[in-house]
């Protein structure tokens, strides 16, 4: 039993997801009750996937993991394209769920390191001579 879901070509992969987002906008334009915008989860089972975490193990580990990639890129601009609607909420849970988010990336500064090294002479044993002729052979 494959692991995957197997698409043996890349163009049947392509199109599959053509398929996918072409039914779910052309559902969008037309505003029917059954409306269905473009999800990760809905293309993951349009594709044959048993879960989203099959999908995702899928996007990181296979050959066709850009076309995946690509697709999910298709989906998070339909929501950013929903950003500009009356109201956004559920657009923008469906981001932040997908890794955006509201809140600048802090800026972490590291902390200077100093550059010094604290010495201390011990003086031990006995004095040294402070000329040849104190020397005793």
């Amino acid at each position: 039993m494959p692991r995957f879901p197997v698409f043996h070509q890349k163009a049947t992969l392509i199109n599959l997801i053509e398929d996918y987002f072409t039914k779910a906008l052309t559902d969008d334009k037309s505003k029917s009750k059954h409306h269905q915008p473009p999800t990760i989860t809905g293309l993951a089972f349009h594709l044959g996937f048993k879960s989203k975490e099959q999908f995702d193990d899928f996007e990181k580990r296979a050959r066709l993991r850009s076309i995946i990639t690509q697709a999910r890129f298709r989906i998070m601009a339909y929501y950013e394209s929903r950003l500009h609607y009356p109201s956004p909420a559920g657009a923008i849970f469906a981001l932040k769920s997908m890794g955006w988010t509201d809140k600048p990336k802090a800026v972490t500064k590291r902390p200077r390191r100093i550059k010094s090294i604290k010495v201390n002479l011990v003086e031990t044993g006995p004095q040294p001579a402070s000329s040849e002729k104190e020397v005793q052979l």
